[in-house]
């Protein structure tokens, strides 16, 4: 337990568990600290540098947080309180993912209504001067946003100015209160629900400073839902709380130094890489390291085409993996292997991700092996199929090589580009998802052919085992989770559900059981139970009745699989029709396995006429987790989306194999 005479600097309260778990991953040294009234508190370090800080969860709503604001002041005297979380905007020239740091905050439900009409008489407390200053400073110094993950998009903007706090979630740019919010308080930029309450009682306890830092998340516009299943929440929430806490080792280190000058707080004074706990494998803990040390975020990370936000029970083997890349003297080759769903995409892009950190490599790029037939025959006598010559192109795009316009030259030409390179640069290739033996031997010779080889790096993904064919390898096995990972696995995933978060080992084994470990169909598993509303006994017991005569020589885990996906599929059919859903998933068959498309793309290939429906259809996909959106900001000054769907969910819909069906056993 903490001891409330430990001196904390500062308190951030958040509203919602993912505002307050986007600011617990900048922390450590953590501990509970329980109020005599009940309300639980975190304490713990900023990450990198001696600030101590405390945390609470005060629930939505400014009563909640005004509540929470006077225990805190009364139980830690902080120096500061920062109100963190998500936000809607209210302008068009705030972006999703964009910070709003409040200048002043409007209580906006002030009022009197009389025969005249309404008429405004709201509240408002000015942010104190020396915060807003040291926030003003912060915009002006880039380092700090180093910290955290990239997200593609163009880069996000700061923005100081007033923030409204009201009773309820405005989500509508035509309702009378947001007409009454344009026409009283045009200054605001952003609209939230618990500053107006927290900032009321930072006032009566002798003014203590309070200043709220707000992340992005939505427009306050009617497609709040749309734009919190695509991930800004958690975008927004993440920016919101690296700048807050910077802030927060800006003003103490200012006030030890004796300065107004935040330079303590420059390049090199504290920064977070994710890495894995050694406690049960979780990727629970972070790694100190130089600011200066972190590259900044490059394009190969909008090719990784992942929607994990934390990894369990490989934590040894990713630092195996990100041992094997950096080293100078191993195998050019890494593989890792293993079956459908295991999380080799996930583990790959951590390792790769851990590797940028030892700034070894000076260019990384990222392909996914999606062809639309058998092996691949990569490198024919002739010069190489249509497929390579796509692949090789993306490569080079990310890789800054100019391949000319010939493609009958584009391999010639990468590897001119690769002799060319200097003697001090390093290349780390990527290539995800490779079905066959065939297929990887024809990829890692025509990539060596083409100059990587060491002293740079290839990684291959694949669901089989290379050596002994392949020899020159250093491989890595991915076998389902154990059952300790599996359970702290359910238990993030359920993070928003009381009983699931809470429940012990016993109550979650039947999750485990049909299962078999894998992460791909525990996340299934999960979000179906947290959507159906069921009894998770109920829901697996129609899980253990799968299957017939043609299931029988399938595993349970399989069974389950082609079920969930034809669950949600259903659904799907049951809210739009057979045939429109039918139009939309075929779709990604046009395309390889893991290939993506762009909503204009995917939109046309469907041939659904009514683009109304299109996007009905498509945003009900992604809510049953049949399709995966992810960033694409390949038109510059455009934040687009671009829509896959996972490996095994391409096998289903489209009737492919690499040999063998998935958990059938053979």
């Amino acid at each position: 337990m903490a001891n409330a005479n430990d001196r904390i600097i500062a308190v951030v309260l958040t509203a919602l568990e993912l505002e307050y778990h986007a600011v617990r991953e900048y922390l450590t040294d953590l501990k509970v600290w329980a109020h005599t009234a009940g309300t639980l508190f975190e304490t713990g370090t900023v990450r990198g540098a001696d600030v101590r800080v405390a945390l609470a969860v005060t629930g939505e709503g400014n009563q909640a947080s005004a509540v929470v604001t006077e225990r805190a002041s009364a139980a830690f005297a902080p120096e500061v309180v920062l109100v963190v979380g998500v936000a809607g905007a209210l302008h068009a020239d705030i972006d999703l993912g964009d910070v709003v740091v409040a200048t002043r905050i409007y209580g906006y439900h002030g009022g009197k209504e009389d025969r005249t009409g309404f008429h405004a008489r709201p509240r408002a407390w000015d942010a104190p001067h020396h915060l807003e200053q040291h926030a003003r400073y912060l915009t002006r110094t880039a380092w700090w946003d180093r910290l955290l993950p990239e997200y593609p998009g163009r880069p996000f903007k700061i923005h100081l100015r007033p923030v409204l706090a009201g009773e309820v979630v405005l989500d509508s740019r035509a309702s009378p209160l947001a007409q009454l919010v344009r026409r009283h308080y045009n200054d605001a930029a952003a609209v939230e629900m618990e500053s107006a309450g927290a900032s009321l009682a930072a006032r009566l306890n002798r003014s203590l400073p309070l200043l709220t830092v707000r992340g992005i998340s939505d427009r306050a516009d009617g497609n709040k839902a749309a734009s919190d299943l695509t991930g800004w929440q958690s975008v927004a929430a993440s920016r919101a709380a690296a700048f807050a806490l910077a802030l927060v080792v800006g003003i103490e280190s200012a006030a030890r130094t004796g300065t107004d000058r935040a330079a303590a707080v420059g390049p090199g004074s504290w920064a977070v890489e994710r890495a894995e706990d050694a406690v049960g494998g979780t990727a629970s803990g972070h790694r100190v390291q130089s600011v200066s040390a972190i590259p900044r975020p490059t394009t190969w990370q909008r090719h990784a085409f992942v929607d994990h936000d934390r990894l369990f029970g490989v934590g040894q083997l990713v630092d195996d993996v990100s041992a094997s890349i950096i080293s100078r003297t191993g195998h050019a080759v890494v593989s890792l292997f293993g079956e459908g769903g295991i999380g080799k995409t996930a583990l790959a892009h951590d390792a790769v991700v851990r590797s940028t950190a030892e700034n070894v490599f000076s260019r990384i790029a990222w392909a996914t092996a999606a062809q639309t037939g058998g092996a691949l025959d990569l490198i024919p006598a002739g010069g190489g199929t249509a497929y390579w010559l796509d692949v090789v192109k993306d490569l080079a795009n990310q890789l800054n090589f100019d391949l000319g316009l010939s493609r009958a030259l584009w391999t010639k030409h990468f590897g001119l580009r690769m002799d060319s390179l200097g003697p001090d640069e390093r290349v780390l290739a990527v290539i995800d998802n490779i079905e066959t033996i065939e297929d990887a031997s024809s990829v890692i010779r025509s990539l060596h052919e083409m100059g990587v080889d060491r002293p740079h790096k290839l990684i291959v993904t694949t669901r089989w085992q290379l050596l002994p064919a392949l020899p020159a390898v250093t491989e890595y096995r991915l076998r389902p989770l154990e059952d300790i990972s599996a359970v702290a696995l359910i238990r993030h995933l359920g993070a928003a559900d009381p009983d699931l978060r809470s429940a012990d080992e016993r109550a979650l084994r039947p999750i485990l059981d049909v299962t078999d470990g894998n992460p791909f169909l525990i996340k299934l598993v999960v979000r179906h139970f947290l959507s159906s509303h069921l009894p998770l006994d109920r829901l697996l017991n129609e899980f253990r009745q799968l299957g017939g005569l043609d299931d029988e020589r399938r595993s349970l885990a399989g069974r389950l699989r082609s079920h969930l996906y034809l669950r949600s599929l259903r659904e799907l059919e049951r809210r739009f029709g057979a045939e429109s859903v039918m139009a939309l998933m075929s779709s990604f068959c046009v395309k390889g396995k893991g290939d993506m498309f762009t909503y204009d793309e995917l939109s046309a290939v469907s041939g659904l006429a009514n683009s109304e429906l299109f996007s009905k259809v498509l945003t009900g996909a992604c809510q049953l987790s049949l399709v995966t959106a992810f960033g694409d900001s390949s038109t510059p000054g455009k934040l687009d989306r671009a829509y896959t769907i996972h490996g095994l969910l391409y096998e289903f819909t489209c009737g492919q194999s690499s040999g063998r069906r998935e958990g059938d056993g053979s």
